[in-house]
């Protein structure tokens, strides 16, 4: 049996991007982002990024083992803070 990791990885990003966009709407949206955990949950998303972008940049030369070159879509996470992204293009 052949699995699809170009489709692993797609969908990860896309449960990434869906907690994301939930961290967001509360933190910018309610005094929620004062309560104790929050910084800990912004470093936790800001680390699960990391490996999500890199294990999209992992890939094989061989079409057949349907796993593919992801940089760009890498790229594309979203950060939990939309600081973040900011400061990463300064």
């Amino acid at each position: 049996m052949k699995v699809s990791v170009d489709g692993l990885r797609s969908n990860l990003a896309a449960a990434y991007k869906k907690t994301v966009s939930g961290y967001q709407e509360i933190t910018h949206n309610g005094p929620f982002y004062e309560r104790p955990g929050f910084d800990e949950l912004k470093e936790g998303l800001d680390e699960l990024r990391q490996f999500i972008g890199a294990l999209m940049c992992v890939y094989s030369e061989d079409p057949e083992d349907m796993f593919s070159n992801m940089t760009d879509e890498a790229f594309k996470l979203p950060c939990a803070s939309p600081d973040d992204k900011e400061d990463e293009e300064s």
